[in-house]
C-alpha cells in the first residue's frame, strides 16, 4: 500500500476548508510529427525524435493557505507542468495527482497564469465571474458566486481587492514576494 492510500482527510482536517494538492511522478510526452520533425530536418537538425518527453518524473504537493511560484527559463515546462496537474492536458500525460491523497480524476483545479489576456482587462471579482461563465461544465450561476464577495466587492477568503484589477494584484504580489 502506497503513502498516498494511506493519507486520510481526518489527517488533514485542522480546518473545514483546507485541502493539499500532490502531483507524484507526473511525466508529459508530446509527439512530434511528420511534418514538425521534416521542418527541423530542413533547419538543419538531426535525429528529431518521434516523442519528446517534456516532464521526467515531478514530484511536488501545495496545501492551502501557500503560496506557489514555479520559476524556470522559457520552455522548461512550466505551464505544461500546471496545466498537467489542473487536467487541462490529458493525452501524453502519466503520473497521478492526489487531493487528500485520494485520487480523483473528475476534479476541476484552475490557476491563474502570471501573463494572460484577459486578466490585465478584468478585475479580480469579474475575472472570477468570467471563468465561471464559460466554464458551461460546472452550471453555475452568478448569483451563487455572488456570496463570495462582499460589499466592497472584494473576494473573500483570499484577501484581495475583488475590484482591484488582476495586473495590479498580481503585480503586487510579485513585488511583495519580491520576485520582480
Amino acid at each position: 500500500m502506497s503513502a498516498m492510500s494511506e493519507f486520510s482527510l481526518e489527517e488533514n482536517n485542522s480546518q473545514e476548508n483546507d485541502f493539499e494538492i500532490i502531483w507524484e511522478d507526473v511525466k508529459f510526452i508530446v509527439n512530434n510529427s511528420i511534418f514538425t520533425r521534416l521542418g527541423k530536418r530542413l533547419q538543419g537538425l538531426k535525429g528529431v525524435p518521434k516523442k519528446m518527453t517534456i516532464l521526467h518524473g515531478i514530484n511536488g504537493r501545495i496545501r492551502s493557505g501557500e503560496l506557489m511560484a514555479l520559476m524556470g527559463p522559457s520552455g522548461a515546462g512550466k505551464t505544461t507542468l500546471m496545466e498537467s496537474i489542473v487536467g487541462k492536458r490529458e493525452y501524453g500525460k502519466s503520473g497521478d495527482v492526489h487531493i487528500y491523497g485520494r485520487n480523483l480524476r473528475n476534479v476541476k483545479v484552475s490557476f491563474i497564469a502570471q501573463h494572460n489576456f484577459f486578466l490585465k482587462y478584468l478585475t479580480v471579482r469579474e475575472t472570477i465571474l468570467f471563468a465561471t461563465k464559460i466554464h458551461s461544465a460546472n452550471k453555475l450561476l452568478e448569483s451563487t458566486l455572488e456570496p463570495l464577495f462582499d460589499e466592497n466587492g472584494n473576494a473573500l477568503n483570499i484577501k484581495l481587492a475583488g475590484n482591484e484589477y488582476c495586473a495590479r494584484v498580481t503585480d503586487k504580489i510579485i513585488a511583495d514576494l519580491g520576485l520582480n
